[in-house]
């Protein structure tokens, strides 16, 4: 297929969502008038977002895209399988951002997912925007500090689809969400960094050891866990966070050793500043900072995190296990 402008380095396609009844574009936050350059989007073009992060209308491209991003040289015709056709998935933290990109991406390549989420009508909404795209969906709620919770979780997929080939663990909270924003190593409270460890490690951790016993008995699986730059690195003011996500990149590569003889392969996703909600008071404080240390020079979005995540859990990454991958406009390669 012929794409112009496929000579443009980090370029990617998008076909936007139909809009809902509301007149919001399927809720994708991403699609942001001002930062994308347009005045208004058509839901029924594919739009090609340039280095400079502004989206315009791809001209040439034919073949339907069922929401999400789609990056260059995976053009697909409807009709043709997807890299996850078959396959089943699990995705906590799945009501928003990162986790509802990763859940549409996923279906649009085939995959049957089960939508988990703290916030239940969250995701109910990604559930709703799964299956207006043409995926197959059903949400479930849960706490993933919970161990009943996440056992219920991955049974629920289960008793749903039958197995449970891939599993995103992404559920997680931020420093704010436990009123520690700007807080240096010595001025966090025990709750504070005792919250933090329960939902973006233990939280992690738990689901690993539920979703390992139900591949290990079906004979193979495949998980991606998120971590980020602060897993890699260390950031002032975010102790426990950053705590947290070295331990995930930890639980990560010991589980790799472990279970690849059980055809489990374990990686993690590092994702750097993206635009999501859980980052918009980040955005809000520090964005032109981050923009000038990030060598792409923009926030990465949810999508981009997400089609990291669907690779790894295809069989075009049959090869790769314990691995932890950044992505983030070059932020650790500074």
């Amino acid at each position: 297929m012929n794409v112009p402008g496929r000579n443009l380095l980090g370029a990617a396609l998008f076909r936007l969502p139909p809009a809902t009844a509301s007149g919001d574009q399927g809720g994708w936050s991403m699609f942001d008038t001002e930062r994308s350059g347009l005045d208004q989007f058509d839901p029924a073009v594919v739009y090609r977002r340039t280095l400079t992060g502004v989206l315009e209308p791809a001209q040439g491209v034919t073949g339907a895209v069922r929401g999400g991003i789609l990056s260059p040289g995976h053009e697909r015709e409807d009709t043709m399988a997807g890299i996850l056709d078959g396959k089943t998935a699990l995705v906590t933290g799945g009501g928003n951002g990162i986790g509802r990109a990763a859940a549409l991406a996923f279906a649009r390549e085939g995959a049957r997912i089960a939508v988990a989420d703290f916030e239940t009508d969250a995701a109910r909404e990604t559930v709703g925007l799964v299956n207006a795209s043409g995926g197959q969906a059903i949400s479930i709620g849960g706490d993933v500090t919970n161990a009943a919770d996440v056992a219920a979780m991955v049974n629920g997929a289960v008793s749903a689809y039958g197995r449970l080939d891939c599993a995103f663990n992404n559920a997680g909270i931020a420093p704010h969400q436990v009123e520690a924003t700007g807080q240096l190593t010595a001025e966090w409270s025990e709750d504070s960094f005792d919250r933090m460890i329960a939902v973006n490690l233990k939280g992690v951790w738990l689901c690993m050891k539920y979703e390992i016993m139900r591949m290990q008995a079906q004979g193979g699986g495949a998980i991606v866990n998120t971590a980020s730059i602060a897993g890699l690195i260390g950031l002032k003011r975010a102790t426990a966070y950053v705590a947290a996500k070295h331990g995930v990149v930890g639980l990560t590569k010991t589980a790799a050793l472990e279970y690849a003889d059980d055809k489990i392969r374990v990686n993690a996703v590092c994702p750097g500043f993206i635009t999501t909600r859980m980052t918009a008071l980040t955005r809000e404080q520090r964005s032109e900072q981050i923009i000038a240390a990030t060598p792409l020079g923009r926030f990465g979005e949810p999508e981009e995190i997400a089609e990291m995540v669907v690779w790894l859990c295809s069989d075009r990454a049959s090869y790769v296990t314990g691995a932890a991958y950044a992505v983030d406009g070059g932020w650790t390669a500074m």
